[in-house]
């Protein structure tokens, strides 16, 4: 037995199905009729967080439509938007020390522009109406896919048993296609004249691991539309099927670039002794087949190999990235950065199977989509964004002439024996009086002591310093004044 949970919600789901939709209504009055009814719940006591933050957002539109004084819009605008970046931060301070809310804001996939807005508002200049309407709007739209579409579609344990299992059961389908495909390229690596006559069915196999991935993704995309995720986006239908998409063609390829990282594919096993070019004619065409069919699993693949080659606990595994990195770097395909694109967060799973054991919606940061970049420049990127002696030196070799020079550069920086960096204080002297055309030796000219201060003109209890110097704070010319008080 439970005890009982106190709720404001007299009407239940019917209830939070008809508030969210006079809230996120175009018209006034309904908008008003819904924050008139989470009026109530507060009332009544226990009103969801997200629920009165929705109504003070809502409620500052209403003003901006009204015509209200401008001052006055911006004011309920900046404290709505202070109180929705706070209450969201609050709520997921679980932790026993403090987390700053842009690393909270980072960890529950809200924009970092929203926690600028709020810090301009509550320390700096009110934002502007135009900023305060923008913010408002995605702040709204965050609450719509993070509080209302889960509580108005919830799974039930159910579902997320039977959604764990089939991306289990499928990543181990995907890893059982692989591993056909390894047999039939080494079949024909070992013997050319398999694949003339076409005993060997490489094709279909490339054919088959693609149909696999598109269809998981396709899956993936229904599934999540059952669940209403396609209304939370805020868009069009159209439009917000191809951002699903994109998300799930995204999480399926995750799975697959962890898969090839395990031994025994792109990384061999220690007793494998294969060299790289023997590895490169065996997995050459289904790399090359997915890059084409796939935009972004060369970025994928790229920071993988990065992190692997800067991150592997064996040292023949990083190896192995890094010579793949550098071969890929090499392919003619145009890629995004991988800065700009995908993540993979905490690294590689282990496991095929545990790479995807959550059925929650995976949504990889992808904050902007850059001019398309050759993969030279953006296996460059990858390899300086896993700073290590291994992916420096692959750095190295990839950078061009204009490019050669700052990647030394930072390769020193990070070595921690860069010309500007010191750890002594004489140097810094040193340097700060040679920027002032003083010589370290020379001797300092001595400020004029002030004339006296009579007694008289002190207040009760205080003594002039002997030898005081009237020096601002941070300009003390290489001299520092006595500035200890006598006992009085």
């Amino acid at each position: 037995m439970r005890l009982a949970r106190r709720t404001s919600l007299a009407g239940g789901l019917a209830e939070l199905q008809h508030v969210h939709a006079l809230l996120y209504s175009d018209n006034a009055a309904d908008m008003a009729a819904g924050t008139a009814i989470i009026s109530v719940w507060l009332n009544r006591g226990a009103c969801p967080q997200a629920a009165e933050v929705a109504a003070l957002l809502v409620e500052a539109v209403l003003a901006d439509k009204s015509g209200a004084s401008q001052i006055v819009v911006r004011g309920a605008y900046s404290m709505a938007l202070v109180r929705f970046v706070n209450s969201v931060a609050d709520s997921f301070q679980t932790g026993m020390y403090a987390q700053s809310i842009g690393s909270i804001a980072e960890r529950v996939d809200m924009p970092q522009w929203l926690v600028q807005v709020r810090h301009a508002a509550t320390h700096e200049e009110l934002p502007s109406l135009l900023v305060c309407r923008e913010a408002t709007r995605l702040a709204l739209e965050w609450l719509n896919a993070h509080y209302w579409q889960p509580s108005l579609a919830p799974m039930s344990g159910d579902d997320e048993r039977e959604e764990h299992e089939r991306r289990v059961e499928w990543a181990t389908e995907l890893a059982q296609l692989l591993h056909g495909y390894r047999s039939n390229a080494r079949i024909i690596a070992k013997d050319r004249s398999m694949a003339r006559k076409g005993g060997v069915p490489l094709e279909k196999a490339i054919e088959a691991y693609h149909e696999s991935l598109s269809a998981e993704a396709e899956r993936r995309v229904a599934f999540l539309q059952r669940r209403g995720a396609a209304a939370a986006l805020g868009r069009a239908h159209d439009e917000a099927r191809d951002s699903l998409g994109d998300v799930c063609v995204a999480s399926v390829l995750l799975i697959a670039v962890a898969q090839l990282l395990l031994p025994g594919a792109l990384i061999p096993l220690a007793k494998d002794t294969r060299s790289t070019d023997e590895a490169v004619e065996i997995w050459g065409p289904l790399l090359d087949a997915l890059a084409s069919k796939f935009a972004s699993f060369m970025p994928l693949l790229l920071q993988a190999l990065a992190r692997t080659a800067a991150c592997a606990s064996r040292r023949s595994s990083a190896a192995h990235a890094g010579a793949w990195l550098l071969h890929l770097a090499n392919s003619p395909h145009q890629v995004f950065p991988a800065a700009h694109g995908w993540d993979f967060g905490e690294g590689l799973p282990a496991d095929a199977a545990a790479a995807d054991a959550s059925p929650a919606w995976p949504v990889p940061r992808r904050e902007t989509q850059l001019a398309a970049m050759s993969a030279r420049r953006a296996a460059l990127l990858c390899a300086l964004e896993e700073p290590s002696e291994r992916t420096f030196a692959i750095a190295a070799q990839l950078a061009d002439d204009d490019e050669r020079g700052r990647v030394s550069e930072l390769a020193a920086l990070w070595k921690g024996s860069g010309a500007e960096s010191t750890s002594s204080l004489d140097d810094l002297e040193s340097r700060a009086m040679a920027i002032s055309g003083l010589a370290p030796d020379a001797e300092q000219p001595q400020a004029v002591p002030p004339p006296p201060v009579p007694a008289a003109a002190l207040p009760s209890g205080w003594q002039v310093a002997s030898g005081w110097l009237p020096t601002p704070i941070g300009c003390l010319g290489g001299t520092v004044p006595p500035l200890a008080l006598e006992s009085l």
